[in-house]
């Protein structure tokens, strides 16, 4: 054991407190551990969806804008971000300003106008609508058939309601189900509200399998009675919503997590997926579903990056994840600390990045036929022979990855795949401006690929 510096407090020269340092090893069946295995699926109904709402959101957006660079002082706008936390004020009626900011300082205060209001409600709307696309849940237009958004993105705003479509998470969700089934692993899926949550058990129990729900609804004797099943094993799969497993409630008799969508924080991710209760001496698996060539893949993107900035390491095709905001110095046995990505870049990164990108358009065609974690496996390969790998941040590299063995598994799916396509799509994926958000190196990363993708 070894000796920190006194806890500075009030209690100091009463007690004379010492922290003590232990190694992992001898707490393993205390330290949380999950092993996290991100999951895309391809539906082009719901990618088709994704794409009318995304120019919604443009549309209104962009009058917004024009809005806000008319005011004084001239030509200034108002970030995506900072608009959307500003909305549920302003329809509120408690902010009567849209303001801009930079950093912390307000740089322009643009009055609410009617019409302001207006472009907000339908943002708050569509992106409403985004959200519950990504559970499967479509809206129910009387006298009209088919997926409402098709053709006529303003109808997100009519007051329909919803019901809930067998969407291809299901599907992938029914195959994981029956693999983890026939290995005797107890499941328990997450989903985000009530209807999503019934209907998932419905059709699990149609293919045969024995599944039961609890949510906020059920009431408690029922969901006493419900949960005691999973628990005895009467049966093999508990659909739950993630409201109802934020209150206190913990299934340590669970060995599978699988979350029907992800969420962006990884703090809130990392305390959802405890409720297994999994442990370094014990790691269970935990399925993320999320749907590719969607605004849910760069938010399944934030939330890995979030992963390994607490902890969680690269394994390939899923990660291993010990939460950890601070490491303690000297613990040898605690994950690689994140990548700093503000360092000054080597000079032979043009080359590494080209010959990287070269080498893998001239795969794709052969990689594309295979599944994600062979894929990604050839694409590390790549990286390594290359030296590209050595080249960037690790934690860049492991993100690129990710999304690329994603749009080579896609593109594996679409018939007819020609070189213009691939090109498209990989351009798609590179281009700087779908990753607004990012800072220093990371702007350097993507315009390198993009512009050694224009050069092979």
């Amino acid at each position: 054991m070894s000796r920190a510096k006194p806890f500075e407090t009030v209690w100091r020269d009463r007690l004379d407190p010492q922290r003590v340092l232990i190694p992992r090893s001898q707490y393993r069946n205390y330290i949380p551990c999950v092993d996290v295995f991100p999951l895309a699926v391809y539906d082009p109904v719901v990618i088709e969806l994704d794409i009318n709402l995304q120019e919604a959101v443009g549309t209104a957006f962009g009058i917004v804008n024009r809005i806000v660079s008319a005011a004084k002082p001239d030509g200034i706008t108002v970030p995506m971000r900072q608009m959307v936390d500003q909305i549920p004020a302003i329809l509120s009626g408690k902010q009567r300003v849209l303001r801009v900011y930079s950093g912390a300082r307000v740089i322009k205060k643009v009055p609410v106008r009617p019409v302001l209001v207006e472009q907000c409600r339908k943002i708050q709307s569509v992106l409403l609508e985004r959200l519950l696309l990504f559970e499967d849940m479509r809206q129910v237009d009387p006298g009209e058939t088919g997926d409402c958004f098709i053709g006529s993105p303003d109808r997100c705003l009519r007051s329909n309601p919803h019901e809930f479509r067998r969407g291809g998470k299901v599907d992938t969700l029914l195959n994981l189900a029956h693999l983890l089934v026939r290995d005797s692993q107890k499941v328990v899926v997450f989903a985000r509200n009530v209807a999503v949550c019934e209907s998932i058990c419905n059709i699990l129990v149609r293919a045969s399998l024995k599944a039961i729900y609890v949510h906020g609804s059920v009431e408690p004797s029922r969901r006493r009675r419900n949960l005691d099943e999973f628990k005895n094993k009467d049966v093999e799969i508990l659909v739950a919503t993630r409201q109802l497993f934020g209150r206190g409630f913990d299934l340590p008799e669970a060995d599978v997590a699988v979350f029907y969508s992800p969420k962006e924080s990884a703090r809130t991710m990392w305390q959802e997926m405890l409720r297994i209760r999994a442990t370094m001496r014990r790691p269970k698996s935990v399925f993320v579903l999320f749907y590719g060539w969607t605004a849910e893949t760069s938010k399944s993107k934030r939330l890995i990056e979030g992963m390994l900035r607490t902890g969680a390491s690269w394994e390939g095709h899923w990660f291993r994840w010990i939460y950890s905001e601070s490491r303690q110095p000297g613990d040898e046995e605690a994950a690689a600390e994140p990548v700093v990505l503000h360092s000054e870049p080597p000079q032979d990164r043009e080359a590494t990045t080209e010959s990287f990108v070269r080498s893998v358009v001239k795969r794709i065609k052969v990689l594309r036929d295979e599944r994600t974690k062979e894929v990604v496996e050839s694409l590390s390969d790549i990286a390594e022979r290359t030296d590209f790998l050595n080249s960037w941040p690790t934690e860049l590299v492991r993100v690129l990855l990710f999304q690329l063995g994603e749009t080579i598994v896609h593109l594996g799916r679409q018939q007819d795949v020609t070189p213009k396509m691939i090109r498209r799509q990989l351009s798609k994926l590179f281009h700087p401006d779908k990753h607004l958000n990012s800072t220093d190196v990371e702007k350097y990363f993507w315009s390198e690929l993009f512009v050694a993708l224009g050069r092979v």
